[in-house]
């Protein structure tokens, strides 16, 4: 019975005693072709001459597989600009030689116009020579791109420097803009000028040095009018004198508080007690009482 022991305890100390090693094998220790051809994944190579693993100087090109996405689509339905979902790092599909196909960036297409680029990929414009890709103002690195960011905002050409930067203030506005509406339209305190483009706007009504100018004052919060020779607030009493009626005077100013006065212009539309002259009147039981607003009642 002691011996069985001390053999047991022998073998115990012994098991105990081993280690193991989890480390990976090296190419060189894989001593199989088999075995070396299935480690890419180590960039191992089976040297046929010396029949041993090695790590391969050759660089190894892993092939990827993408699921058939854009293959599936007809010219009207390829999704040019939205991003599909199992396509890998690319961002959309495009339409390249009469097929719908992964996009795999706008440079690799030489085309000289805009809509030969859109019909690639709607994230595509021409450079002159060939498509870029629509993005932040800055790179962009000709002129004709420098249009407008991925974001639909303007882009203005610096002809000192000639660099593409954001249109952020009002010289920097197309010169094609002719109305105050235009301008303000991208920066709200812009109003155009003569020959075109964009320009600071006055302050107020009375700063507007021209008849084109002469719609809202900078921060517009007072709507302007021009009186044949100066800008001047819209307001009932600015109204000139050709108008003579209430009906007149109502167009005057958009939320309709003009009403007619003696000889001709307008005065703010208050109440009965203050009409001033019989075409603001109606007669009710022989008696002339006054109707200005809605609330005066004959």
């Amino acid at each position: 019975m002691n011996k069985q022991f001390i053999i047991f305890a022998l073998l115990l100390t012994l098991a105990t005693s081993q280690t193991y090693s989890l480390t990976s094998c090296t190419c060189a220790q894989l001593l199989s072709e088999g075995d070396c051809i299935k480690n890419t994944q180590l960039g191992c190579s089976w040297d046929s001459t010396k029949k041993t693993c090695a790590v391969s100087t050759t660089p190894v090109t892993p092939t990827v597989s993408y699921a058939a996405y854009c293959d599936t689509f007809a010219e009207a339905d390829c999704p040019k600009a939205k991003p599909c979902t199992d396509c890998g790092n690319y961002a959309a599909c495009a339409w390249v030689s009469g097929k719908c196909t992964f996009f795999t960036g706008c440079t690799a297409f030489s085309k000289t116009t805009d809509p030969e680029c859109q019909a690639i990929s709607n994230r595509c414009i021409t450079d002159g020579t060939h498509c870029v890709e629509v993005d932040a103002c800055s790179t962009y690195k000709k002129q004709l791109p420098c249009v407008k960011n991925t974001a639909g905002s303007l882009c203005y050409w610096d002809t000192t420097n000639n660099t593409c930067v954001d249109a952020n203030t009002c010289d920097k506005l197309p010169a094609s803009f002719a109305t105050d509406k235009e301008c303000r339209d991208v920066i709200s305190t812009c109003t155009t000028k003569t020959g075109g483009g964009c320009v600071d706007s006055g302050n107020n009504c009375s700063d507007q040095t021209l008849e084109i100018q002469c719609v809202w004052n900078k921060l517009k919060s007072t709507a302007c009018y021009w009186d044949g020779a100066a800008c001047k607030d819209r307001i009932c009493d600015n109204a000139p004198t050709t108008l003579t009626t209430d009906d007149t005077c109502k167009t005057f100013r958009t939320d309709g508080t003009c009403t007619t006065k003696a000889n001709g212009g307008c005065v703010t539309r208050t109440t009965c007690a203050a009409a001033t002259i019989q075409a603001a009147l109606c007669q009710k039981q022989f008696k002339w009482r006054l109707l200005l607003d809605r609330n005066c009642m004959c």
